[in-house]
């Protein structure tokens, strides 16, 4: 389908685009919300400034996209190939990433408040300064990703895969990493008040300054006390 064979029929009111076929299309500033692109290939397609709001997009190709400043509230890209897209600063709050593959992908300072992202990949991703308050991460892969200054606070992060992710300056608070591999993470700065680490693999991680990681009482080699001990006295 040629762009202007899409504006035609956005004009006529019809939502459905299912596996319609777009790569590269210029949709900068487009009003797409509640539109459904299941399976379309939207490849290197330019999204910026554009309303996804309660689009759907699952099993679509965004691969290479810009979408900077995207408002893609309640978006659904369950399963969406969003590999090596820029897609910084979009607002994403509540939308759905569950399987997503988001790996090389560029989110930095993008708002993920109270996504969904189960089993999502974000290996070598761009998570710079994100606002990912109270999201849903259980299962995801962030192998060295920049999670540099994230705002992670009350975040299930529950057997996510973080080996040799930067962390630093990360807002933790209250954080559910039970069972997460933290392996050659760097920590540093991170803010881990009331987070769980009960189970967490924290071999050769780089610890917040006062942090002090203590073995469960029956040595459970990988096994960490769930409590917080910090300099000040915190327990």
């Amino acid at each position: 389908m040629k762009i202007q064979e899409f504006w035609r029929r956005r004009s006529k009111a019809q939502r459905r685009f299912h596996q319609v076929y777009l790569p590269q299309a210029q949709l900068n500033h487009a009003n797409l919300s509640g539109l459904d692109f299941r399976g379309a290939c939207l490849s290197q397609a330019s999204l910026i400034w554009a309303d996804t709001s309660g689009a759907t997009f699952a099993e679509a190709n965004l691969r290479d996209s810009v979408a900077i400043w995207n408002q893609g509230l309640w978006a659904v890209l369950t399963g969406t190939d969003l590999r090596g897209a820029d897609w910084s600063c979009a607002n994403l709050t509540a939308a759905h990433l569950t399987q997503a593959n988001c790996a090389q992908a560029k989110l930095l300072g993008g708002n993920l408040s109270e996504v969904v992202a189960r089993d999502a990949c974000f290996d070598r991703a761009n998570l710079w300064g994100i606002w990912a308050q109270r999201a849903d991460f259980s299962g995801a892969s962030f192998t060295q990703a920049d999670l540099t200054d994230a705002c992670l606070q009350g975040c299930v992060l529950e057997k996510v895969d973080l080996r040799n992710a930067m962390l630093k300056g990360a807002d933790l608070r209250g954080a559910n990493l039970h069972g997460a591999v933290l392996c050659g993470a760097d920590l540093t700065g991170a803010n881990l008040e009331a987070a769980n680490l009960d189970q967490a693999d924290l071999t050769g991680a780089c610890l917040p300054e006062g942090y002090v990681p203590k073995r469960r009482a029956k040595g459970r080699q990988r096994g960490w006390e769930t409590s917080l001990e910090l300099a000040g006295g915190l327990a």
